[in-house]
């Protein structure tokens, strides 16, 4: 090959070489810009029992499950639109009371309890995190809508107890972990007996009690939730869980229309109470009254920074 032949091959060597680096370099920078140009990460951490994790039975065989449906996807759903870089970060055990989520003893947690747990991922993550939420203290009363009428009032005196006894150790807990500017709801509960309803006089009975029962649970928890700064999802009042008895609307259940107090139609549309076996009778929400519930938080978020 010629002198002038190896020249023109080398120079167009040369210019291939250059035009790669370039290239490269380019990419490199569009790399390091969309880096810069990501969100800082914040945490949206849930806590509380089985309806923090969205649980469900399933329909066909009425075994539970942890959905993707719960109650915090819905809210996380919603906010990660307001706030990009959200992560959500779930705590909650099923079957969880508030001794339970101070001691441990149902779901494993590498820190021994799901409070100690969630206070050391709270106070790392201190710097960045955006909400909290919780939900407990339901399975510290739920066996009482299964004994004779004449037993709840003393079933739940004692379940109420022991909320008033744990309550206030895990919200300050969580309060002293998070920091006192994050935004933390909790939320009241609604009244799954209520269903009872269906089962004749002695049922009727028993969710008449049951609502009265709610009531002073959930200004409990309303009470208790003020005094640590937290903000409170009202979700009695979401499912009508109040409305009197003698106003009523009509409900196909079991294919049958019929008029129904609305308190109790509101808790066969929005769980699994009043679905035949093997999904039910159960008490969770179903994907709607998840969804009613997310909107309760909503709602009460709409008085916070977020």
């Amino acid at each position: 090959m010629s002198t002038a032949g190896k020249s023109r091959i080398l120079g167009l060597m040369a210019r291939a070489i250059a035009v790669g680096l370039l290239g490269a370099s380019l990419a490199a920078c569009s790399s390091t810009s969309k880096a810069k140009t990501l969100p800082p990460i914040h945490y949206y951490v849930a806590l509380g029992d089985s309806l923090s994790v969205g649980w469900q039975p399933h329909p066909s065989t009425g075994k539970g499950y942890r959905s993707r449906q719960g109650y915090t996807n819905d809210l996380y759903s919603y906010l990660v639109k307001k706030i990009p870089g959200l992560k959500l970060v779930e705590f909650g055990c099923p079957g969880e009371t508030t001794k339970t989520m101070v001691n441990g003893g149902i779901c494993h947690y590498k820190d021994g309890s799901q409070l100690k747990q969630a206070d050391s991922f709270l106070t790392a993550h201190q710097k960045s995190l955006s909400l909290v939420t919780i939900d407990i203290g339901a399975n510290d009363i739920d066996n009482c809508g299964n004994v004779p009428a004449s037993q709840v009032g003393t079933c739940a005196l004692t379940g109420m107890d022991k909320i008033k006894t744990q309550l206030p150790q895990i919200l300050s807990s969580i309060r002293a972990a998070a920091g006192p500017k994050v935004t933390m709801v909790g939320m009241t509960l609604y009244d799954p007996f209520l269903a009872r309803w269906l089962d004749g006089s002695s049922g009727q009975s028993l969710a008449r009690l049951s609502v009265g029962v709610l009531k002073t649970l959930n200004t409990e928890l309303t009470n208790e939730y003020k005094k640590y700064g937290l903000l409170t999802a009202h979700i009695g009042t979401a499912f009508s869980s109040y409305v009197p008895f003698t106003q009523t609307k009509t409900l196909s259940l079991h294919d049958k229309f019929a008029k129904y107090p609305v308190a109790v139609a509101q808790v066969c549309v929005y769980t699994w109470m009043c679905v035949p076996p093997p999904a039910g009778p159960d008490i969770h929400a179903n994907f709607e009254g998840y969804k009613m519930i997310a909107q309760a938080f909503e709602t009460a978020l709409k008085h916070s920074q977020l």
